[in-house]
């Protein structure tokens, strides 16, 4: 049952959070970009185990911790605290190239000296559903690898159990 609970807790929050998601179409009107449809960093993504990115079958373990990129440039981490899905932190980003952005930090729940921080990301899509970072951050004072996996709608083609 906690299962459940924790998936229906994140559709719901990326739900929420995918409301504001829209695009010009050529007559002024607003056509729906549905976040789970996006190719690029805008999404729901969970985090891997960097020690098996490089395994023979190309399966890498997920670890239960999840990063919300909206198009209206904010942001969130989720993650599972004994069955129970809370928020880490929230904050805002902005792209400054193709390949780098910085997050603001407004609240960090777990490490509350990165609150009212900024990170600078360095980022590389490996295909349109894997992320490979590091992130800088001064509060930490070093660059932190980290790889992310998009959430996939179950039961398509991308989703793995």
């Amino acid at each position: 049952m906690k299962k459940l609970e924790f998936a229906a807790l994140l559709m719901v929050a990326a739900l929420f959070v995918s409301c504001g998601m829209f695009k010009k179409t050529s007559n002024n009107s607003k056509q729906i970009t549905h976040m789970m449809e996006s190719k690029s960093l805008i999404g729901v993504w969970q985090q891997c185990s960097t020690s098996q990115l490089g395994a023979g079958n190309g399966s890498i373990r997920k670890i239960k911790n999840y990063k919300i990129i909206n198009a209206d440039n904010t942001l969130y981490t989720l993650f599972d605290s004994n069955g129970n899905l809370v928020c880490g932190f929230y904050g805002s980003y902005q792209m400054t190239s193709d390949s780098t952005l910085t997050e603001k930090i407004f609240k960090h729940g777990q490490n509350r000296g990165m609150s009212g921080s900024e990170s600078q990301l360095r980022f590389k899509m490996i295909d349109e559903n894997t992320i490979a970072l590091k992130y800088f951050n001064s509060s930490i004072n070093n660059w932190i690898p980290e790889v992310w996996v998009r959430v996939q709608l179950y039961g398509t083609a991308g989703y793995q159990r």
